[in-house]
């Protein structure tokens, strides 16, 4: 999802059978830390979309096997230690 405008995670909920997310260019999401909501996910990339403020989403998210943060996305506390045996 490419978007400059603010957009919610939330919308995207009401898609029960998403498995595989890519938000780039979206420095307006307004929610991002409800990623977990998103319970079927396998393989999400986070791409200059915000700053993210911790990994504590990833051990909610039982189907996540692929998580890609770059560009100018990152966590801000930097602790990755919830994510460790999480993903494949």
């Amino acid at each position: 999802h490419y978007c400059r405008s603010e957009f919610s995670i939330k919308a995207l909920s009401t898609l029960p059978h998403l498995s595989k997310l890519i938000l780039a260019q979206c420095p307006s999401i307004n929610d991002i830390q409800n990623i977990e909501m998103l319970q079927s996910i396998k393989w999400l990339r986070i791409t200059d979309a915000g700053v993210i403020k911790d990994c504590s989403f990833i051990p909610k998210m039982k189907n996540l096997e692929v998580l890609i943060v770059n560009g100018k996305s990152y966590f801000e506390n930097g602790d990755l230690s919830q994510a460790i045996g999480k993903l494949k």
